[in-house]
């Protein structure tokens, strides 16, 4: 199910699943949940003027605020699972795949990155909107070095 509606005073798109946690997922920096913008700014040093956003989602249930989300800019992707953070430049990767379980693999030199937690996989349209940012921004960055 997917619904927009009203979080924190801002839209986002939200889907969904029966017995999973409902994600939210936005194209427009203003529309980051605060709790999550704030989890953000305190984990990493993205300056947001200088790098435009691409896509952005996360859980959005009280309980996990601020401890799972994925944030792909122009120049990289980022993925916190609590307490793990993750950080890929899109100049150094040399795959980008799907697992068997839904998941978006991130592949660099000695480095391979899920960016989902398996036990908190986004329903398929969610995940299928996620790699479909990330691989177009991959190709067209690769297309430019090679």
């Amino acid at each position: 199910m997917r619904l927009r509606r009203r979080v924190e005073g801002m839209m986002v798109e939200t889907y969904k699943t029966f017995l999973g946690p409902a994600y939210f997922f936005t194209t427009d920096l203003s529309e980051i949940p605060v709790h999550t913008r704030k989890a953000i700014e305190t984990k990493v040093a993205v300056d947001f003027s200088g790098e435009r956003l691409l896509a952005a989602c996360g859980i959005d249930r009280f309980a996990s605020r601020g401890n799972f989300w994925v944030v792909v800019t122009e120049d990289r992707v980022l993925s916190f699972k609590s307490p793990s953070l993750q950080q890929n430049f899109f100049s150094d990767l040399t795959g980008v795949e799907r697992a068997y379980t839904g998941d978006i693999m991130l592949q660099s030199p000695g480095n391979k990155s899920n960016l989902f937690s398996a036990m908190l996989m986004p329903k398929k349209e969610l995940a299928d909107r996620m790699f479909l940012v990330i691989q177009a921004r991959w190709l067209a960055v690769r297309g430019r070095s090679g």
